[in-house]
């Protein structure tokens, strides 16, 4: 019998101490601009229009509703819109950068929404009775 079949060799291989692993490492797939925009929008771009529109609310007609409401109102469904958009593009991200959830997309929205509408009735009512301006 020929000593090559009676003891057969097995062929590993293995990397060298000083080549980098065989495996590429896998990168993060960009983000869709339709989820960064989505992103700026309720985080940076609709909380900066709904705050100078509550501004703009101050001291102004004091009907119920009035164009500077509708701005108003305008700001905050785009920063509630904005979270949809992200979290709808697959790629959502808390604040603090880890992956959204469906809790946490419904806890902002009722949360946001529920602010927004508080911070309205309070410039309102305060306008109404003259305490701001």
């Amino acid at each position: 019998m020929d000593r090559s079949q009676s003891h057969p060799q097995a062929t590993v291989s293995r990397p060298l101490p000083d080549q980098p692993n065989a495996t590429p490492q896998q990168s993060e797939p960009a983000t869709p601009l339709l989820a960064v925009l989505g992103r700026l929008t309720w985080m940076l771009f609709g909380p900066l229009a709904v705050v100078l529109s509550a501004i703009t609310l101050v001291g102004k007609d004091k009907a119920l509703l009035s164009l500077a409401d509708a701005g108003y109102f305008t700001a905050l469904a785009a920063m509630l819109l904005g979270r949809c958009v992200e979290f709808s593009s697959g790629h959502a991200l808390t604040a603090t950068g880890e992956p959204a959830t469906t809790s946490h997309l419904r806890r902002y929205l009722i949360g946001a929404a529920a602010i927004g509408l508080g911070v309205w009735l309070l410039v309102k009512a305060a306008g109404s009775f003259g305490l701001l301006g």
